[in-house]
């Protein structure tokens, strides 16, 4: 019998589509993280157990935790098993929110301030990767919203290469979108971006039609093509107020709270129990025992 075929594989919360039977296991280790059976730092159940508790193919099973290995709820130990991770406190991502929503919606306006030509100085081209002098496009924008002041400016270097498919003039506001809007930048590969405190020079501060001297936020970045090239280097600049960090740590939330409201898709009991020290199956592990994805 194959995994579609099992008839404890159909429960789904009401309204929903019907999860592949990877992802519905993985929602119900998930769950079971979240509320305690599996702590920080405990083994779970090997893939034997889980396989045969849930009635599933290896395979099943192996996607299943490849997905919260991936999230970073796993890891995985050769010869030793797949443990709970702890709280990690520096590899915690912090995501850029905007605090205006119309700035998550495509009505950011840029203005192309001034572009010049210029030769690479020393800290340009190590940067970069280039030899000194190369050419470089330096160029300042500012975005703002519709009937309002402008939120940000930028200024930036980008490298000169008739070889390279590179819009310059659209780089800055097109990751700019992307940042906070979502959606591929078919021009970068990836990119590196470092937040610091600054405050506005009379210069900034007259771009962006504030006062000398407010605390604002910079946003450091560093671009590469499709070739993992390093392309263009510069910042962004924005007044406080303009831009939030926030960040989730531990449990994905979504888990918590679906546990919390009781609409988990796990739904046995005999869903097996964290993995013994040793390292063993324990026959109280639930294997064998009624399949855990049962209605």
């Amino acid at each position: 019998m194959t995994d579609a075929e099992k008839p404890g594989l159909r429960t789904q919360l009401p309204g929903e589509r019907e999860l592949p039977h990877y992802r519905r296991l993985a929602d119900m280790v998930r769950d079971r993280i979240a509320d305690g059976t599996y702590g920080p730092g405990e083994r779970i159940p090997s893939e034997t157990a889980l396989a045969k508790s849930a009635g599933l193919s290896f395979l099943t099973v192996r996607q299943a935790l490849k997905v919260l290995v991936d999230e970073g709820l796993l890891e995985r130990y050769p010869g030793r098993g797949t443990f709970v991770s702890g709280l990690n406190w520096r590899r915690t991502p912090f995501g850029l929110a905007p605090a205006d929503p119309a700035i998550e919606r495509d009505e950011i306006a840029c203005e192309l301030l001034s572009s010049a030509v210029e030769r690479a100085g020393p800290r340009e081209a190590e940067i970069l990767a280039v030899p000194a002098g190369s050419p470089l496009a330096a160029m300042r924008h500012r975005f703002r919203l519709p009937g309002k002041p402008p939120f940000m400016a930028e200024e930036g270097r980008l490298i000169l290469d008739p070889f390279r498919p590179l819009v310059e003039a659209g780089l800055p506001a097109s990751f700019l979108k992307g940042l906070f809007q979502g959606g591929a930048q078919g021009l970068l590969k990836s990119a590196s971006l470092t937040v610091a405190p600054a405050t506005l020079s009379e210069e900034q501060a007259r771009v962006l039609a504030r006062e000398p001297g407010l605390p604002a936020h910079k946003l450091s970045y560093l671009f590469f093509d499709a070739a993992s090239r390093p392309v263009a280097t510069g910042f962004y600049l924005a007044p406080e107020g303009i831009l939030t960090l926030a960040a989730e740590f531990g449990l994905p939330l979504q888990a918590s709270r679906r546990e919390a409201s009781g609409t988990s898709r796990g739904g046995a009991s005999a869903f097996p129990a964290a993995a013994p020290p040793d390292g063993e199956d324990s026959p109280a592990a639930g294997v064998g025992g009624k399949d855990s994805l049962d209605a």
